[in-house]
């Protein structure tokens, strides 16, 4: 299936600069049982003009950029970026401290921190960083309606642990959104004569899980596919349900007919891929009627789950007595959230 994985990519590069470096000559030495690492990360939102279509499949690498909000990473926060360090096997040997991130460009980030990992019997150190954003690590659950996107991703690498060290990634790491962005509009062949006013979904999870399935156990988030490391947390509450989409604005405050909603994952099919009783469904309100849409592929009535990262969005070509004609794109990307 189709799917819009939106991945924003951290690169670890960079060198100290001379001041830091003479801070670093400064220091007392650290005893043989310590080792130290000097981390420094540049945070990377790219901007790549491209987008997937239907007929592109799970390995496509081409994507819409997402929106400022979908890029945003909350500095305010104590929780807005975390890195952790596991070894190979799993054991959390710390965190990366005394940190400082700040924002560098409209995408970009830059992130500087500092770990001790104490008993050690080498400067070097297979392992895996771990890295949250806009959530907290102990948390394992969010709510649906937090204010910035949930994000994580992982890296085995190995860090340099001895005094005046930085350790430098050769490749990025790559966080995946902890969520699904959903987004209906009318095609502009049909908007001078329809109005839409309002798209709800009927049901959807009202807490989410940040990792995916088997987080522990990999080694680099773009090896994963989601399909398979689909987490869904079954916490639909009824009383709660629908919700309604916001409506895009522009410029002036005014409404644009674009409607969107950013969702935890929901399992709509079971195991050999039949849509269950319990599948999520929408309903959008054209010219004062009300139409029903699913999470399914249109081109062949193909039922799907609402995945994490994926970004599903319906353009409505057409409107009859009965029904809408939808044309439905589900894009993937490496890079961004397409």
């Amino acid at each position: 299936m189709k799917n819009w994985l939106y991945i924003i990519y951290i690169g670890l590069f960079g060198a100290l600069v001379s001041s830091c470096q003479q801070s670093l000559d400064e220091e007392v030495q650290i005893p043989n049982v310590s080792g130290k690492a000097q981390i420094s990360f540049t945070i990377a939102l790219d901007d790549i003009e491209s987008r997937a279509t239907c007929d592109d499949n799970e390995d496509s690498t081409r994507a819409i950029v997402g929106t400022e909000q979908e890029n945003a990473i909350d500095l305010s926060s104590e929780d807005g970026l975390k890195v952790f360090v596991y070894s190979t096997n799993g054991t959390l040997l710390g965190e990366v401290t005394n940190k400082e991130v700040r924002k560098i460009d409209t995408n970009e980030y830059k992130f500087n921190g500092q770990l001790v990992i104490e008993n050690l019997t080498t400067s070097t150190l297979q392992c895996r960083l771990m890295v949250y954003a806009n959530c907290i690590e102990s948390d394992d659950t969010f709510d649906f309606d937090a204010e910035y996107i949930p994000m994580w991703g992982v890296k085995e690498t190995t860090l340099q642990l001895a005094k005046g060290e930085l350790t430098q990634l050769t490749e990025p790491i790559y966080l995946l959104r902890s969520m699904a962005k959903v987004e209906v509009k009318l095609d502009e062949s049909i908007a001078e004569d329809f109005n839409m006013t309002s798209v709800l979904v009927d049901k959807y999870n009202t807490t989410g899980y940040v990792e995916p399935i088997g987080a522990g156990d990999a080694a680099d988030t773009r090896i994963l596919v989601l399909q398979d490391v689909f987490n869904p947390n079954a916490s639909y509450d009824e009383e709660s349900s629908p919700l309604l989409f916001t409506e895009v604005k522009d410029e002036n405050g005014e409404g644009t007919g674009i409607f969107y909603v950013y969702l935890p994952e929901y399992q709509n099919i079971d195991g050999d891929g039949n849509e269950l009783a319990s599948a999520a469904k929408m309903s959008v309100s054209i010219n004062d009627k009300d139409y029903l849409l699913e999470f399914k592929l249109y081109v062949d009535n193909t039922p799907f789950n609402i995945v994490r990262n994926h970004y599903y969005q319906y353009v409505i070509t057409g409107v009859t007595e009965n029904e809408v004609e939808v044309e439905l794109s589900l894009q993937y990307q490496v890079m961004d959230w397409s």
